[in-house]
Formats: C-alpha cells, structure tokens, sequence
C-alpha cells in the first residue's frame, strides 16, 4: 500500500509539473488532460484477467501493431522463461496454465479482428 501511494505520487508530481511547465510555455491555464485518472478496486479475478487481455491486445486493437512482438508488453515476459519481476505463475494460473493464456490471448484478437475490420 506504502508503495501504491509513492508511486500515486511521483506520477501525481509529474503530471502536474509537466502541465505547468506547458501552461507557462503557451501561456495558457487549465487542465491539459481531459479528466483525472480513476482508481477502480480489483476484487474480481474474471475482471482480472479481462484486463490482462485489454492491455496485451491494446496494441493491436490501437495502433494496429502485433500484440505478440510488441516492445512494451509484458505478454512475451509471461510466457518466457527468463528471470522477472512479474508474478507470472500468478498470471498464468489465473488463466488455467500458459496453453490457455495463449488461446485466451489469440481468441480475443480475433474477436476484435472481426468487429473492427471494415470491408
């Protein structure tokens, strides 16, 4: 919890330095983001793992940019063997073993694939 509330902060700090200092630069006053971010308690592991897909495939679903390959994921972390400071046990058990993290991932894609693909 010690470590939620620093991290609040230093992201808090730097919003509002950053704001600041683009206020000065433009002259101008006010928000520069639309609406603050929003804290939701996760107390639900479908919840869970339905996030853990919205944030792998958001590449995809974006920027249209392989979900799988993608740089700033933790998706290729999870299903390596090398070290990390991922729970990837955690993760994987979530989703019933690495085999169906792997299906769940790709049946998500292709869901989005279908709705968002024009003709």
């Amino acid at each position: 919890m010690k470590n939620l509330k620093l991290l609040h902060n230093v992201f808090s700090n730097f919003f509002n330095s950053y704001a600041k200092a683009y206020n000065k630069q433009i002259s101008r006053t006010g928000s520069l983001f639309e609406k603050h971010f929003k804290r939701i308690r996760l107390d639900d592991e479908v919840y869970l793992r339905n996030l853990i897909l919205y944030i792998h495939l958001n590449p995809k679903h974006h920027i249209d940019i392989d979900y799988k390959t993608f740089l700033f994921s933790s998706y290729q972390s999870i299903l390596s063997v090398k070290e990390t400071k991922l729970e990837r046990e955690a993760v994987l058990n979530l989703f019933g073993g690495k085999d169906n993290f792997i299906f769940c991932h790709n049946s998500k894609s292709d869901v989005l694939a279908e709705k968002y693909t024009f003709e």
